[in-house]
């Protein structure tokens, strides 16, 4: 996607092909183009996967969010570096908390421990009375 950058009247503007025109914060700057974004855990039925109409800009290809039939979906997604590549879910068990991660492909190292140090910070909220908690990240699907 190409983009074209400007400011005006002391906002950042985005100008590119999805939409005419994009509003940033005041004095706003972007971060360098090659800057990655950091993993983040959405529930299920996130706004995010669901409300585009062209959601290209974060899942790759013709995957699409995991939407069982039925009573609602068990499983939230995992964002890295901006894009849809892993899926969540909690398990507990009296006072054990698992959050279990399935990536759709293999993660680097550095991927793996940012996405882990992320599930743990999910977990302290989520469970935070629980006596253990731990993260696994399984092979690639």
């Amino acid at each position: 996607m190409e983009a074209r950058y400007a400011t005006r009247k002391g906002q950042l503007l985005a100008e590119c092909q999805i939409a005419p025109e994009l509003f940033d914060v005041d004095d706003g700057s972007l971060p360098p183009e090659d800057t990655p974004a950091p993993p983040r855990f959405l529930p299920e039925y996130d706004n995010t996967l669901l409300s585009h109409s062209d959601r290209s800009r974060i899942i790759d290809g013709d995957r699409s969010p995991p939407l069982p039939p039925g009573n609602g979906a068990r499983q939230g997604t995992v964002l890295i570096d901006g894009y849809m590549r892993a899926e969540w879910r909690l398990e507990q068990t009296g006072q054990s908390a698992l959050l279990r991660i399935a990536p759709y492909e293999r993660l680097t190292k550095s991927e793996q421990s940012e996405v882990g140090g992320e599930g743990e910070r999910l977990l302290a909220f989520l469970v935070p009375d629980a006596e253990r908690v731990d993260v696994q990240i399984g092979p690639a699907r």
